[in-house]
C-alpha cells in the first residue's frame, strides 16, 4: 500500500460499511425501522465507506509490488547487498581504457653516399656514368658492352663535359631541391634537362632523377675540381657528388 494511506483505515472502513449493512438487513426484517437519525447517519456512512474501500482497492493495484508481496525497491536508494557477515557486499567497478596508438616505426632516411665523376683527358679518356639505383660511377672502355651501361642514369661524356640524361625516366637540376623523394621526384618532372652543360654544372646545385626501376635519386654538386684548366691541355674536370636513392 501506498506511503500515507494506512492499512487499518481500509479495515476499519470495510467493517463499517459490513456494520451499517447488517443493521439495515435487520430493520427490514423486523419490519421496523431503527432511530431516524441513525438511519440516515447510517445512510452516509455507507456510502462514504464504500467509497473509501474503492479507493483503497485502487491505491494498492497501482502499487508495484515485489515477489512476496514486498514493495519493489527503488534502484536509487538501494543500498548494498548484506554478506552472509552483515556487512556490506562490495561492489566492482570495471574501469574501461583505451589503449594508445601504436606509431608506426619510422625508416630513417638514407645516407648520402660520395660518387666522383673522372672522364680524363679529352680524346684519350672515356666516358663515366652515373648510378642512382645503387649509387655509384662507372668508367667506360672501349671493349665496354654496351648492355652493361644500360642501368646507368646519367653520362658524363668525354670532351663535352656536359651531363647528360642517359637512361632516366625523368631528369632535371635546379638550386633549391630539398633531400627528400617527393621533391626531387616533382623537379625532375618539372624542371627537366637532356643535358647540362659544364657551366653550370657548379658547387650547389641538384640533380633529380627518376630512374627504371622508379627509384628517386638525388645528387648535389659538391666540388669541381680541373687543376689544369688554366693550361688549357683539355682535361675534363673531376666531379664530386653527394648521391641519395629512394625506392619507388
Amino acid at each position: 500500500m501506498k506511503e500515507g494511506v494506512p492499512p487499518a483505515l481500509g479495515i476499519t472502513a470495510v467493517g463499517l460499511l459490513a456494520v451499517v449493512l447488517v443493521l439495515r438487513w435487520r430493520a427490514k426484517r423486523e419490519g421496523s425501522s431503527v432511530w431516524p437519525w441513525f438511519e440516515r447517519a447510517s445512510w452516509v456512512a455507507g456510502i462514504a465507506a464504500a467509497i473509501f474501500a474503492v479507493v483503497i482497492v485502487v491505491a494498492v493495484r497501482d502499487e508495484p509490488a515485489a515477489i512476496g508481496g514486498s514493495p519493489v525497491p527503488d534502484a536509487a536508494t538501494t543500498s548494498p547487498a548484506a554478506s552472509p557477515s552483515g556487512s556490506p557486499t562490495p561492489t566492482t567497478t570495471t574501469a574501461t581504457t583505451t589503449a594508445a596508438p601504436v606509431a608506426a616505426p619510422t625508416t630513417p632516411p638514407p645516407e648520402p653516399v660520395e660518387v666522383q665523376l673522372s672522364p680524363g683527358v679529352c680524346g684519350i679518356g672515356v666516358d663515366s656514368f652515373l648510378d642512382f639505383d645503387e649509387p655509384r660511377s662507372f668508367v667506360e672502355r672501349t671493349d665496354t658492352p654496351l648492355r652493361d651501361l644500360d642501368g646507368f642514369e646519367l653520362l658524363y661524356r668525354n670532351c663535352s663535359g656536359g651531363l647528360e640524361n642517359h637512361k632516366a625516366k625523368s631528369y632535371g637540376a635546379a638550386r633549391d631541391v630539398e633531400a627528400t623523394p617527393e621533391a626531387c621526384r616533382t623537379a625532375a618532372r618539372t624542371r627537366g634537362v637532356g643535358e647540362l652543360p659544364l657551366a653550370e654544372v657548379v658547387p650547389g646545385v641538384v640533380l633529380c632523377v627518376v630512374t627504371n626501376e622508379n627509384r628517386v635519386g638525388w645528387a648535389r654538386v659538391i666540388e669541381v675540381r680541373c687543376p689544369c684548366a688554366e693550361a688549357n691541355d683539355g682535361e675534363i674536370p673531376t666531379i664530386r657528388l653527394s648521391v641519395v636513392s629512394w625506392p619507388g
